[in-house]
């Protein structure tokens, strides 16, 4: 069999399948026992078994694994400011805010922006949910075992699977991400593009309630200052080229002074293709060991080129590939497209589907024929 470390591969069911199967929607972990959620998820690793286990999915004998229930950055700094507590959705497991106005609507001036103050963090009503929950955990595995479990919305953890070396980043939230969040975000996006003042105005005050909320997170959870991130952020690909180099990396220039010259994430969700050249213009290019962006078969060799050396987590999903839709040949070639733009190195590709029938099982088999495949490839290239 050929070596898969070469490139890794996976494919992710969406929550909203499970909750049509199972009967039930996802279980609000600020709600439930760390027990129940576990339990749930367990059920949800079987199911994914009987429907794919022969393409290797799920687990016919799954162990029962806690997680760390938290509310993300953008949430807290929400809840800071005013927003209404975020409600559960069962159907995508996740929090969102039921607001028709953001907490920062309406800001006009600099001098409004001068006078927002940095929240008192250990009164913020999600963080004290965040500290009773981690108190929970520590009861149930043990402290030393819980200051080893990842934490998703303050720490990401990664393991490089050909080196094993690891890595965690301390998450600091993006001035992109949090600005789009705490504004409505056309609002946020006139005003970078129109009102340069305001902006840095506001890139300012993201920057300190961010570096301020994760210092205080970090405290909590006892999670040493090692790497960081992420430079970008989910929103980068809405920028055009000169804003992202104004706010998007001009934040991540205070970042730097902040973190420091440590390992560090850099993160676009949405498809970047314009934005490729623009990364090739990061300093400390050693130290960018991790990225995570939308994969656009046939277009990224520029971005091997802007980051010769990062490991590179791509995503298959709409609209760039319609996964469920495409044949069994189109997925084999996306596959081998994406491999050869990468240099067939220091990459993965994650699938993300809806839906178990005939046509995404095939194109399951496909995917993951291809990566051996692949995988042979990068093998022999090695060897050569």
């Amino acid at each position: 069999m050929a070596d898969r470390t070469w490139v890794q591969a996976d494919a992710r069911l969406v929550d909203a399948w499970f909750v049509e199967k199972m009967g039930c929607g996802v279980p609000n972990p600020f709600d439930t026992s760390l027990d129940q959620v576990a339990r749930h998820n367990q059920e949800r690793a079987r199911l994914l078994y009987d429907c794919l286990g022969d393409i290797g999915l799920g687990g016919a004998d799954p162990k029962l694994q806690y997680a760390v229930p938290q509310y993300g950055n953008r949430l807290i700094c929400a809840a800071a400011f005013g927003a209404p507590h975020p409600q559960w959705d069962e159907r995508t497991g996740s929090f969102w805010l039921d607001s028709a106005t953001p907490a920062w609507s309406g800001i006009t001036n600099v001098a409004e922006v001068d006078r927002l103050s940095i929240p008192n963090w250990a009164e913020n009503p999600l963080v004290k949910e965040n500290i009773e929950k981690w108190e929970e955990v520590k009861r149930v595995v043990g402290a030393q075992r819980a200051y080893q479990m990842p934490l998703d919305q303050t720490e990401l953890f990664w393991e490089h699977p050909l080196t094993q070396a690891r890595f965690r980043f301390c998450v600091y939230a993006t001035f992109i991400d949090l600005g789009s969040f705490l504004m409505n975000n056309t609002e946020f996006m006139t005003i970078l593009g129109g009102d340069p003042e305001l902006a840095h105005a506001l890139l300012r005050k993201c920057f300190q309630l961010s570096t301020s909320l994760t210092e205080f997170l970090r405290h909590v959870y006892d999670r040493p200052m090692v790497g960081w991130g992420s430079l970008g952020g989910d929103n980068s690909c809405l920028l055009s080229p000169s804003l992202y180099v104004e706010y998007g990396m001009g934040f991540d220039t205070l970042m730097r002074e902040a973190g420091g010259n440590l390992p560090r994430n850099l993160h676009s969700c949405g498809a970047s293709r314009h934005l490729y050249g623009v990364w090739a213009d990061y300093t400390e290019h050693d130290q960018i060991v991790l990225m995570q962006t939308r994969a656009i078969p046939g277009a990224m060799e520029a971005l091997r080129q802007s980051l010769p050396q990062t490991y590179i987590q791509l995503t298959l999903h709409q609209p760039q590939v319609d996964f469920e839709h495409e044949t069994p040949e189109r997925i084999r070639e996306i596959v081998w497209q994406c491999a050869e733009d990468l240099g067939f190195r220091d990459m993965s590709i994650t699938v993300l589907f809806s839906t178990v029938n005939e046509q995404s099982k095939a194109n399951l088999a496909a995917f993951f024929s291809a990566i051996e495949e692949v995988n042979a490839e990068a093998g022999e290239g090695a060897r050569r």
